[in-house]
């Protein structure tokens, strides 16, 4: 699964319920087994702008809402 897919995911999450997925829960919409590959992911997040991080909440960032995570070129 790309960061981008995560991303999605997580903007569906909070459309629809207001309030970004726990860990736990991001585990199983990621297909995941490991807390750390959620918490390494999260925090790829992070330091992308896409996620902050208020006392032991995660909320959205200022790129929250952008389209794109990743800049694709394509080439010619």
């Amino acid at each position: 699964m790309t960061y981008e897919s995560q991303l999605q995911k997580l903007r569906m999450h909070y459309r629809k319920y207001g309030n970004l997925p726990t860990y736990d829960n991001m585990r199983s919409i990621f297909h995941c087994k490991s807390r750390s590959t959620v918490f390494y992911t999260v925090n790829k997040l992070i330091r992308a702008g896409f996620l902050k991080r208020r006392k032991h909440q995660l909320i959205p960032g200022p790129k929250f809402e952008e389209m794109s995570f990743f800049s694709i070129v394509k080439g010619g």
